[in-house]
Formats: structure tokens, C-alpha cells, sequence
């Protein structure tokens, strides 16, 4: 079985790439469609990139079978951008028979888990919506790579949902990876005005307002994980953070 995997120099691409032993291509190269599973990892995150990244993904479905990565982002409400983007592609891919699959915040050391990580170790305080009560899907990498793994092998099947079946409080998330972080609660209008400031002044934090309206606009959504069938005794919070910081952070 030939696969092919887009956006294969990101983090989850590349993970895939070696996990699998697939074929890759970056994400403005053109993909071929003579594989037998194509896994689209591939997206621009430049702001006004959605036209491109709907364009490239229409590309794809002629391909005999698609594996979409899209996001616990993509909703239909969603006000970001990222997730109105990754939405309108998954309608594409499903109305066209093919396969989409919602990671969590993947856990490994790389992406923005190691970007968010290397943050709050640094910081003495750490600010947080709701002061941290918001709740998180995370996955760790290699539950991730394994239950993709089984995908490729399983039945078609339209979506599947990865991430452990118990979301995650940010609190939770910010002092698995330091346990002493002090945290800040900070109101949603004050976070979005540091945040556009930060953007404004040039200055590159780990997190930006896209990553909030993502968090917001998934609270309370009926998900429910497939990972547990997928993926044997998957790694809880603590095991995944430890596993994947090691000495990186």
C-alpha cells in the first residue's frame, strides 16, 4: 500500500512519514493522486490563506482515498479563521466519501505543545481565561501515530475523533508541565486585548488569538473519542507531558 502524506516537513507530518513509512510531500508541492491513501496534513497558516488552503485540498478529491486532518476547531460557528477553514474542507472531503479525523492538542515534542511548554516554564505567571476551567482535547504523538496506523487498515469510515475521552482543564495542562506555575485568571475581553497588542508590537508569544476563539468555540461540543479502540492503554496527561518534554523544554 503506497501513502502519501501532505504538509510532511511539519511535526505531525514528519511523525506520520516515519511512523508509516509513507511518501511525503510539503504542502505547496503538488500531491499525486495515484496513491492508494493520501493523509492531508497540509495547511498555511498565513492569515488570509483560506481560499489557498480550499483550493489545495480540492486537489486532493479525486484521490481514491483521503484521510483529512482537521481540528477540534472546526465547527460551525467557529470565529477564527483556522477553524472556519478547517470546517468548509471537512464538508468537502465527507460529501466526497472520504475520511476526516480531529486530533486533540497533540503532545509531543514539537508544535505548538513544545511552543506552549517552553512559554510556561520560562514564565512566573501564567494567564489564563476563566482562570484555567476551560477544557482541552490533548493526544500524545505516539497514540496518535498508532491509531492513525489502525485507520489505514480499518474499514472506511467518515470521522473519527482522537484525543483521550476525558477533556483536559488548562490548569491541569499548564501544571503538568510546571508544577509551581502561578496562575492569573484573566478576563476574555483583557486577553484579547494583550494578545492584539502583543501581535501589534511584533511580538512573538506561543499563543495568539486564533488559539483562544479555537478553545471557546469548542466548549461544550458533544465529542465523543474514538481513540480507545484504536489505541491500546493510551498514555494519560501526565505520562504524554513527561514523555514528551524530557529535557526539550
Amino acid at each position: 500500500m503506497r501513502i502519501l502524506v501532505t504538509g510532511a516537513s511539519g511535526f505531525i507530518g514528519s511523525a506520520l512519514v516515519r511512523h508509516l513509512g509513507a511518501d511525503g510531500v510539503r504542502y505547496r508541492e503538488p500531491a499525486g493522486l495515484d496513491a492508494d491513501v493520501v493523509i492531508h496534513c497540509g495547511h498555511d497558516f498565513t492569515p488570509g490563506a483560506q481560499g489557498r488552503n480550499i483550493e489545495l485540498a480540492r486537489a486532493l478529491l479525486g484521490a481514491r482515498r483521503v484521510l483529512y486532518f482537521s481540528s477540534c476547531s472546526a465547527v460551525a460557528q467557529a470565529r477564527s479563521e483556522y477553524g472556519r477553514t478547517k470546517y468548509v474542507i471537512e464538508r468537502m472531503f465527507l460529501e466526497a466519501g472520504h475520511t476526516v479525523i480531529r486530533p486533540g492538542l497533540v503532545i509531543g515534542p514539537g508544535g505548538l505543545f513544545m511552543r506552549t511548554a517552553r512559554a510556561i516554564r520560562r514564565a512566573r505567571f501564567v494567564p489564563l481565561v476563566s482562570a484555567g476551567r476551560l477544557l482541552v482535547p490533548v493526544v500524545a504523538l505516539p497514540d496518535l501515530l498508532a491509531a492513525v496506523a489502525a485507520i489505514v487498515e480499518a474499514p472506511k469510515r467518515a470521522e473519527w475523533n482522537l484525543f483521550l475521552p476525558e477533556l483536559v482543564a488548562q490548569r491541569d495542562y499548564v501544571h503538568a508541565i510546571a508544577p509551581r506555575a502561578r496562575i492569573v485568571p484573566v478576563p476574555v475581553g483583557l486577553a484579547f486585548g494583550l494578545l492584539r497588542m502583543a501581535r501589534a508590537a511584533g511580538i512573538g508569544l506561543a499563543v495568539g488569538e486564533e488559539n483562544l476563539l479555537g478553545i471557546l468555540d469548542s466548549q461544550g461540543l458533544p465529542w465523543i473519542s474514538d481513540l480507545p479502540g484504536l489505541a491500546a492503554h493510551p498514555r494519560t496527561l501526565a505520562t504524554m507531558v513527561s514523555e514528551a518534554l524530557g529535557d526539550h523544554a
